[in-house]
């Protein structure tokens, strides 16, 4: 796929931003969670990012809100309240 060299700038820009709140989020999560729980984070990739913006999916290209995103996996039902715990003192619930 070819990416305009605008939205490949913009990538990059955000890419550098979300790439250190990566680093923070993993940091914060590996010192909280409990040992069994997985925990992983993901970037999204240039070719999802440009072909996101060309389809018209997002109306603020400096807002995706998927540009970054994390999973905690837990080992049952019972860990899910202990895990919202953890989330609500690293992050700051915008909604549900």
């Amino acid at each position: 796929m070819k990416i305009n060299r605008g939205i490949r700038n913009l990538y990059q820009e955000l890419y550098e931003l979300n790439k250190r709140l990566e680093a923070r989020v993993k940091d914060a999560f590996e010192g909280k969670k409990r040992k069994q729980w997985f925990f992983l984070c993901r970037i999204k990739e240039e070719e999802s990012f440009a072909l996101k913006l060309e389809t018209g999916r997002v109306a603020n290209p400096n807002a995706m809100e998927d540009f970054f995103a994390c999973t905690l996996v837990v080992e049952n039902r019972t860990s899910i309240s202990e895990a919202l715990q953890v989330v609500e003192e690293i992050c700051d619930i915008v909604s549900r």
